[in-house]
C-alpha cells in the first residue's frame, strides 16, 4: 500500500515557519508525531519546520527506518499498523491489522523492537521484535507486575529493555528466553507517555522523561535507581526523548498545554536551548532522520559473519572507519569535540588495523547515497556466544571527523 505525501492545508499557526515544500525530509531533520493528528512535520536543524507526511493515519510512535534513513511509525489504533515512510516521503504498510505499538526503537540484531498497550490488540501489554519483513516475535505480554505499558527503552550495556507502565512500575526485562522481569521502581507516577534512551557515556544508564518537568537518570544496578537530572521551567509535559548525533545532545518533545515543543538537552551540563516552539500543535514523538548511523543487517552468531550497515547522507564520498570495543564508557573524543561512544581498549585498537578476514570493509569510502557495509566474521568459538560488543562508525573529511555514530550494541548468539 504506497501513499503520497500533500501539504496539509489550513496550517496558518504553522505558516510562518514553514520554508520547504512537503513530503521530502533531509538527513538530520526531526521527525515529530502530533497529539490527534494526520500528519508528521519535519523539524530542519535551524528550528524551521514543514509538513512531511500525511498518510491520513494517526501516528502513535516512531523511530527511525534501519533500511531506507526515513522514519517506522505504528498507527493510533488496535489492532494497528506499522508503516514506513523514506526520506522523500513515500509510505507503504509494514504491517497490517498488527498491535497498538505505544513505543518503538531499534535492537542490535536488525530488528526493530516494539512496546504494545490496550485491551482487545494483538501482543497487548507486550515487548516485542519486528523484523524488517513485519514478523512479529513477542518477547514477554501481560502478567504481573506490569500492566498497560508507556514507554520503553534499550539498555546499551546490557541490551536489556527497560518499560514504564501505568501502574507506576519501572521494569527491566532480559532478552533470555525466558525473559527475566526485574522491578526497578513501583510508585511511579507516569501520566500515559513518554521515553527512554542509552545516556551514553555512562555505563548501564538510560535518560527518561514521563509527563511531568523532570528529565531523569535511571541507573539499573543502583540501590536507588532513579536521580533527577534536571526539573523545571521551561518543560511543562515532557514526552519523548532521543539522541542527536549532529550535536551529541539529546532532543526532548513537550507536549505542553496549548502548543508543544522541541529542546535541545545536555545532560552532563544540565542545560536546555529551544530548538522550535510549534504554534497549535502537541508534539507526541520524535525521530532523527538517518540517525541510525550504524544499525546491524542481522544478528551476530558465532561461526557466521555479522553485517553491519554504515549510513551517513550528510557526507556521500566521505572516508569512514568502524571500529569495535567491549565497552561503550567512557568514550573518547576526537579533535573538534566530537565523542565516540567506545572504550579505548584492545579490541578497538585491533579493529582499526581492518585487517581480513576477522574485518572486513571497517575501514573505505562511504557510496554516493552515505553507505557502506563492514562485516565482522565471528570465529566459530563457542565459547564466543553471550559476549557482548559495540560497534561505531565515523565519517572524516581528511583528518577532521565530520559525524560519529552512536554506539551499536549486540550480543554474540550462538
Amino acid at each position: 500500500m504506497r501513499f503520497s505525501c500533500m501539504m496539509l492545508l489550513g496550517l496558518a499557526a504553522l505558516a510562518a515557519l514553514v520554508t520547504a515544500a512537503p513530503g521530502q525530509a533531509n538527513p538530520d531533520e526531526v521527525i515529530v508525531t502530533l497529539n490527534s493528528a494526520t500528519y508528521l512535520l519535519a523539524v530542519e536543524p535551524n528550528g524551521m519546520v514543514k509538513t512531511f507526511c500525511n498518510t491520513g493515519l494517526r501516528a502513535q510512535c516512531i523511530t527511525e527506518d534501519l533500511y531506507n534513513d526515513g522514519v517506522l511509525f505504528g498507527t493510533s489504533a488496535s489492532p494497528g499498523d506499522l508503516i514506513r515512510v523514506s526520506m522523500t516521503g513515500v509510505a507503504h504498510t509494514l504491517v497490517v491489522g498488527g498491535p497498538y505499538v505505544v513505543d518503538l526503537d531499534v535492537d542490535g540484531d536488525g530488528n526493530w523492537m516494539g512496546a504494545g498497550f490496550g485491551t482487545g490488540g494483538k501482543q497487548q501489554n507486550a515487548v516485542f521484535t519486528i523484523s524488517p519483513t513485519g514478523t512479529i516475535t513477542t518477547l514477554i505480554q501481560g502478567g504481573a507486575p506490569f500492566g498497560k505499558i508507556y514507554a520503553m527503552g534499550l539498555d546499551m550495556a546490557s541490551g536489556d529493555v527497560v518499560v514504564f507502565d501505568g501502574a507506576g512500575y519501572l521494569l527491566r526485562i532480559t532478552r533470555t528466553t525466558p525473559p527475566v522481569v526485574t522491578t526497578l521502581i513501583s510508585s511511579l507516577t507516569t501520566g500515559g507517555s513518554g521515553g527512554l534512551h542509552p545516556l551514553h557515556g555512562a555505563h548501564g544508564q538510560l535518560i527518561g522523561v514521563w509527563n511531568n518537568t523532570t528529565v531523569y537518570r535511571i541507573t539499573l544496578n543502583a540501590p536507588n535507581p532513579l536521580t533527577t537530572i534536571f526539573n523545571g521551567s521551561p518543560f511543562t509535559w515532557l514526552a519523548d526523548v532521543e539522541y542527536e548525533p549532529a550535536t551529541g545532545l539529546y532532543l526532548i518533545a513537550d507536549l505542553k498545554n496549548t502548543q508543544g515543543a522541541i529542546y535541545r538537552f545536555d545532560p552532563h551540563a544540565a542545560a536546555v536551548t529551544t530548538l522550535v516552539n510549534l504554534s497549535g500543535v502537541r508534539p507526541t514523538q520524535i525521530a532523527v532522520v538517518g540517525g541510525r548511523h550504524l544499525s546491524a543487517v542481522g544478528p551476530a552468531k558465532v561461526g557466521q559473519p555479522f553485517a553491519m550497515k554504515v549510513s551517513m547522507p550528510t557526507y556521500p564520498g566521505a572516508f569512514y572507519v568502524t571500529a569495535l570495543s567491549f565497552g561503550c564508557t567512557p568514550g573518547l573524543t576526537l579533535p573538534g569535540g566530537l565523542k565516540v561512544w567506545l572504550a579505548p581498549d584492545t579490541l578497538f585498537s585491533l579493529s582499526l588495523t581492518n585487517m581480513p578476514p576477522l574485518f572486513n570493509g571497517f575501514q573505505g569510502t562511504l557510496s554516493a547515497q552515505g553507505a557502506a557495509g563492514p562485516t565482522l566474521n565471528i570465529p566459530n568459538v563457542p565459547l564466543l556466544a553471550g559476549l557482548r560488543l559495540f560497534a561505531g562508525a565515523v565519517a572524516f573529511h581528511g583528518p577532521t571527523p565530520l559525524r560519529a555514530s552512536e554506539p551499536l550494541g549486540f550480543t554474540v548468539q550462538p
